[in-house]
C-alpha cells in the first residue's frame, strides 16, 4: 500500500510539473520567491488577475487614473519611473499607503514580492 502511494505521489508530481503559470486562475495562486522575482512569472500573471480586469488597469481607453498595469512598458511608465525605489507609487498602493479607488487583492508574500522587484530594478525578466 505505501508503495503504490509513492508511486501516485511521484506520477502526481510529474503531472503537475508541467503546469504554467497559464494555468493559475486566482490571484492568490501566485507565490513570489523571495528574490530573483520575475515579471513573466509573478509580476504580470498577478496584474492581469488583480488590476487588469476590463474598465480598470487593463491599457484600454478607459484605464482607471490612466494606470496602465497590462505590460511591463506600462508598469514603467508611470508607476516605477526609479528602478530600485521602493516609495514608487506602485509599491505605495500596495502596503495601502496611497489610496486606491477600487479593491484589489494581495497578500504579504504579493506585496513583498512586488516590492522586491521593484527592489531588483523592475526589470522585463
Amino acid at each position: 500500500m505505501k508503495l503504490a502511494l509513492g508511486y501516485l505521489a511521484i506520477a502526481l508530481s510529474v503531472l503537475f510539473a508541467g503546469c504554467s503559470s497559464g494555468d493559475i486562475t486566482d490571484p492568490g495562486q501566485i507565490v513570489f520567491p523571495a528574490k530573483n522575482v520575475s515579471f513573466n512569472q509573478q509580476v504580470e500573471p498577478y496584474f492581469r488577475l488583480s488590476c487588469n480586469i476590463t474598465g480598470c488597469h487593463d491599457g484600454g481607453a478607459y484605464t482607471a487614473g490612466g494606470v496602465d498595469l497590462s505590460s511591463w512598458a506600462g508598469v514603467r511608465a508611470i508607476n516605477v519611473t526609479e528602478p530600485g525605489d521602493t516609495t514608487s507609487e506602485l509599491v505605495l498602493v500596495m502596503y495601502g499607503l496611497v489610496q486606491h479607488s477600487g479593491h484589489f487583492v494581495a497578500n504579504d508574500n504579493q506585496r513583498y514580492g512586488i516590492k522586491q522587484w521593484v527592489r531588483e530594478g523592475a526589470q522585463n525578466n
